[in-house]
């Protein structure tokens, strides 16, 4: 008996794998991305405490969040381009090298107390700038980091590096919040941004040799980083992630579902959790930091549990079935009789964003060609980033006109039913691997 279930047993119990770690350019490209999601998410944290305590308005709250996001609407696909056109990494540390001057600028602004709202809005623009202009670059970079066969580990161990700082920025916000100030917490952002700015400093891009299909044909194109001559020619090359999704249906259908998440579940929790916290449960900042650490921490345990599934098979499904478990798990805690109830749901929701995060990534790098990456994921990233700083604005402002649990329930109702109308209908995206 014990030598049939011996096997699965080390199987599901096995300790995680951090086999792309070995690859010293990958460590110095995670502990950067660490750095620089560890600043987004306690920026977001930071500022919608601090608008709430200035204007007791989710209107602005989620005005806030909006004009962070609406650079990702804005120049997300040109960025794509220049990804694809140019040096990744040269790319993305211009970006996070300017995200450390503007958050250093507010930080001093904030110590000395000259902050108003209208700053904060110009504040959060600027630094979503940085942000849509660092993504694409960001994610494009993993598969040149790192060898073909490993890239779902890659992948999961990025988005790790997301589900930490998600877990340790609204908990440090709070705690710095409580103990030192806002003004505290702005320099601990512009601290994590001279972090990630060191890391790539060091970095370079590895030289692996280029892995051949069944086909005979390269797996990985090499990027090409001419700029493309005539003006139609710029433009079909600049359109050219949106067409490959389109003659890709499965990736078309994961694209609706990324919307989706963006817009109604992601923008509502960035814009309300506060809010339902301050308002219905009657707690402070720290609550929100809990809230959020207990969200990350199980999408931690299930990230550290995918490091060891290799090439998983049929991921389109997964992704649907962990999108019906956060909806679900929004519409839960949003009507939770207590704050202590809505816990529960906001660890089932980590569970379900670990699993749709990596298995909507790993799609993608996989059925996507190296010098089309930058382009491709900046589509996704407008319409899941780019959509959610919208979402959020609808949200607040519903939440101010007809209450904070409405506007989270009817959003995540409409996200239950496009994943299992997916699910079940769209059989080539179900068997996505």
């Amino acid at each position: 008996m014990n030598t049939e279930t011996q096997p699965a047993s080390r199987k599901l119990l096995a300790l995680p794998e951090f086999t792309s770690f070995r690859f010293r350019d990958y460590r110095l490209w995670w502990v950067g991305s660490a750095a620089v999601m560890l600043n987004m998410f306690t920026t977001q944290m930071t500022m919608a405490w601090w608008v709430l305590g200035e204007s007791d308005s989710p209107a602005l709250v989620g005005t806030v969040i909006f004009a962070f996001g609406l650079p990702s609407l804005l120049f997300t696909i040109p960025a794509g381009a220049i990804a694809d056109w140019w040096d990744r990494r040269k790319q993305l540390l211009i970006a996070q090298s300017l995200a450390l001057a503007t958050s250093l600028t507010f930080a001093f602004l904030t110590l000395f107390e000259v902050t108003t709202i209208p700053l904060a809005i110009l504040f959060s623009f600027l630094l979503g700038t940085t942000v849509a202009f660092s993504q694409p670059p960001r994610q494009a970079l993993i598969p040149m980091l790192i060898p073909r066969h490993l890239l779902l580990n890659g992948v999961v161990l990025g988005n790790l590096s997301q589900t930490i700082s998600q877990m340790a920025g609204p908990a440090i916000a709070g705690g710095l919040i409580a103990t030192l100030g806002v003004a505290a917490a702005f320099f601990f952002l512009a601290g994590l941004q001279l972090l990630g700015v060191t890391s790539l400093s060091f970095m370079r891009i590895p030289d692996f040799p280029t892995e051949v299909g069944p086909s005979g044909r390269p797996l990985q194109e090499q990027t090409s980083h001419q700029v493309p001559g005539g003006a139609s020619d710029f433009l079909k090359k600049l359109a050219g992630g949106l067409i490959h999704i389109w003659e890709h249906k499965p990736l078309l259908v994961l694209l609706v579902l990324y919307t989706a998440v963006g817009f109604w579940v992601g923008g509502a929790i960035q814009a309300l959790v506060p809010v339902l916290i301050r308002d219905i449960y009657g707690m402070g900042a720290p609550a929100v930091g809990l809230a959020f650490t207990v969200q990350s921490t199980t999408g931690l345990i299930v990230g550290l549990y995918l490091t060891r599934l290799g090439k998983m098979k049929n991921k389109g499904g997964f992704f649907a079935l962990s999108m019906m478990l956060g909806s679900f798990s929004l519409a839960a805690y949003s009507v939770a009789p207590s704050y202590s109830v809505a816990l529960i749901f906001f660890a089932t929701f980590g569970i379900a964003a670990a699993v749709y995060g990596n298995m909507s990534q790993t799609i993608l790098q996989t059925h996507t060609p190296r010098h089309l990456m930058g382009r491709v994921l900046s589509v996704y990233a407008l319409f899941s980033q780019g959509f959610l700083p919208l979402g959020a604005l609808q949200a607040g402002v519903i939440a101010g006109l007809i209450g904070v649990r409405f506007s989270s329930l009817y959003g995540a109702i409409i996200c239950l039913m496009l994943a299992t109308f997916a699910l079940l209908f769209a059989r080539e995206f179900r068997r996505l691997g």
